[in-house]
């Protein structure tokens, strides 16, 4: 089972057709099973096999056909679309009963940025309250499918490894908690971190404590930093879960 998100930087299909080629190609390239796609656009598609199974709702602080997360899937892995009600402008779900590791619950997620202004509260404040909302949805997910594995994976717009630009002290011990207390693992942070020899990571794949322990180390695209100027101004990330 591999699984990938990457941030693509509103991503506007025909505006700029060569960049969107360009990361339909990138895409093509990783034989995901799972993609969860942050900051793109309801026009952005990807071929088949996949499938948008779920994306999260119309955003204020987005524009027409902008979407800050959908979740596309296997077609043959039948999954389905789960509702979201903490925060179902910046999160989305997905169930695929017949993944191959077992049943399996994505949740796809951007979280607020340290200087995000869609709403009056900033920083760690506005970071906490948002992880909570979206905490309580993929709990209450997760205890509706209580034989299925979890996975969380989009921009957490948080550093784990390290401190950063992007996220807070008091977020990233919010996140650590709050990962901790649904028995859930990080297999981008610390020691597997794949941009550790550059930075921390932000955009994160969390999953259930035993598929974490079975993940292969995550790969990314591109190997290399800084970015290309006329790349989306996120690496991807993909990990790979063997099968037991």
């Amino acid at each position: 089972m591999k699984i990938a998100t990457w941030n693509l930087e509103r991503v506007r299909p025909g505006m700029g057709a060569a960049r969107s080629q360009r990361i339909r190609d990138a895409i093509a390239a990783i034989p995901a099973d799972v993609w969860v796609l942050t900051e793109t656009h309801a026009e952005f598609q990807l071929p088949e096999p996949y499938e948008a199974v779920a994306s999260s709702s119309t955003a204020t602080d987005r524009g027409p056909g902008e979407q800050w997360v959908s979740i596309w899937v296997r077609r043959s892995l039948a999954a389905k679309r789960k509702n979201v009600r903490g925060e179902p402008q910046r999160s989305a779900a997905v169930i695929i009963p017949r993944a191959p590791a077992g049943a399996l619950l994505v949740f796809g997620t951007v979280l607020p940025w340290r200087g995000d202004r869609s709403t009056a509260d900033r920083g760690a404040v506005k970071y906490e309250k948002s992880l909570a909302a979206q905490t309580s949805d993929w709990r209450k997910l997760a205890a509706t499918h209580k034989s299925a594995n979890v996975c969380i994976a989009g921009d957490f717009n948080q550093e784990l490894s390290a401190g950063g630009p992007v996220g807070t002290h008091h977020g990233r011990a919010a996140l650590v908690h709050a990962l901790a207390e649904s028995g859930l693992t990080c297999v981008t942070s610390g020691e597997r971190d794949p941009l550790k020899k550059w930075r921390a990571s932000i955009d994160h794949v969390v999953l259930s404590r035993h598929l974490a322990a079975r993940a292969l180390p995550a790969t990314i695209w591109p190997d290399r930093f800084p970015l290309p100027k006329d790349w989306p101004d996120h690496h991807g990330v993909c990990v790979e879960i063997p099968d037991a």
